[in-house]
């Protein structure tokens, strides 16, 4: 084309193609028909108090929120908003929805794994509603350990044992995976050991101040069995990991001649 000429526009120069293959919003409505709704399979069990609380809002200045929503036959599944579903059903007020052609099968996942709304735990159940293997392995672990121990050890320590580092943001993002040099059991049968002497046994600081120590290579569990019978009391379940650390230390080191700082070797400075 010429400097000089004119290029003249038709209807397809205007047309743009959608070609976009994510989820659309596709419909979206209100009613009062609350029976159309079911939760979204896997879903976290309802906080109550967080609907009334809602609902309370809702009746003095109306729902102004939406729930969404896939189809499922003649049912509305709502993947985002059963909060808000259970507040206007209290309230009595009409429900505000966005239905979407389709979701990704992690949906929950994906919409809360940012979110403070679904504890780790909530994360969990939701892993085992849908039979996810790490989730089953680890409450296979946590089942173990109650049979053990008397009761379970707590999740963020099972997880930082099965998968040998802090693995709470990796689990909810369902990307958890089982180290094969994980020394989990053999940390479970020293724990048997230590709650003989105290009641914490199982605490997720405790567990994973042990775990610290076991891996610095320094530790001799027969040692401490020894020292468990003479200095237990030197161990206590504080705030801080390090305080907790620094009770194991001094129950292994009480009345040696030779220390170990398990201190330095877990990279802990300035206790106290």
């Amino acid at each position: 084309m010429s400097k000089t000429e004119t290029k003249v526009m038709t209807i397809e120069d205007y047309i743009v193609i959608d070609d976009y293959n994510g989820p659309k919003r596709i419909e979206c409505g209100r009613t009062d028909n609350y029976s159309m709704f079911t939760d979204c399979f896997g879903n976290r069990d309802k906080n109550l108090k967080r609907a009334f609380q809602i609902a309370d809002d809702m009746k003095k200045h109306g729902n102004f929120s939406s729930v969404s929503c896939v189809r499922d036959g003649k049912k509305l599944k709502v993947w985002d908003g059963q909060h808000v579903l259970e507040a206007a059903k209290k309230a009595g007020k009409p429900i505000n929805y966005d239905v979407y052609d389709k979701v990704p099968e992690d949906i929950l996942i994906l919409k809360n794994k940012h979110t403070k709304q679904w504890t780790l735990n909530n994360f969990h159940k939701h892993g085992l509603a849908r039979r996810f293997e790490s989730s089953l392995k680890v409450e296979e672990f946590m089942q173990k350990s109650n049979r053990v121990l008397g009761s379970r050890i707590e999740l963020t320590a099972t997880l930082r044992l099965l998968g040998d580092r802090y693995s709470n943001q990796i689990y909810k993002n369902n990307c958890f995976k089982i180290s094969e040099n994980n020394k989990a059991d053999l940390i479970l049968n020293y724990l048997k050991d230590f709650s003989k002497y105290i009641e914490f046994s199982t605490s997720s600081k405790f567990v994973t101040s042990l775990y610290l120590i076991v891996k610095t290579g320094l530790y001799d569990h027969e040692t401490m069995k020894k020292q468990l019978k003479k200095a237990s009391r030197k161990l206590h379940n504080q705030l801080r990991m390090q305080d907790v650390t620094l009770g194991i230390q001094e129950c292994y080191n009480y009345g040696m001649h030779k220390k170990v700082d398990f201190m330095l070797a877990c990279g802990f400075k300035n206790v106290r």
